[in-house]
């Protein structure tokens, strides 16, 4: 993070799904905030290897390292950008980690976008792995994100 070896995650899924960082003290960061940097519209997800299957399929995003927290100091690091979409798992803590972000950085700036439709739980990896979706039906998804006052 901004130049800066923060972090490094344990993670597997069997027998159990676990993740756990590798350094304790630091809290919650933002993966691949350098990408503000250079674009103006982003999606911000609620896990890191769901930022990195966007990126991989050529959407500009980005998450948190430690699920669905969020830091109001944050804040400052979005002022260029125009559009953000939060691509909420498909679950109330999803919906209550969007409109945590929208507060803290603009409910008229912030859109949320869910896998309506879709089983409870829904994310974007299991969107893409387990449903088989693909990128034209994720922008569809997109196209329909509301502001929180939408909901």
């Amino acid at each position: 993070m901004d130049g800066t070896f923060r972090n490094f995650q344990c993670r597997k899924d069997k027998p159990r799904k676990l993740i756990r960082p590798w350094y304790r003290g630091i809290g919650g960061l933002l993966y691949n905030s350098e990408i503000l940097k250079v674009v103006d519209r982003v999606l911000i997800t609620e896990g890191p290897v769901d930022a990195i299957l966007l990126n991989q399929l050529g959407f500009p995003a980005m998450s948190t390292t430690n699920g669905s927290t969020w830091k109001h100091g944050w804040h400052d690091k979005f002022s260029r950008i125009r559009e953000i979409i939060v691509v909420c798992d498909n679950d109330i803590p999803g919906i209550k980690f969007g409109k945590q972000i929208a507060n803290s950085l603009s409910i008229e700036r912030v859109k949320i976008a869910t896998f309506e439709g879709y089983p409870d739980k829904t994310d974007t990896i299991s969107f893409f792995r387990d449903y088989e979706g693909d990128t034209e039906e994720f922008k569809n998804i997109l196209s329909k994100a509301r502001y929180t006052y939408e909901l």
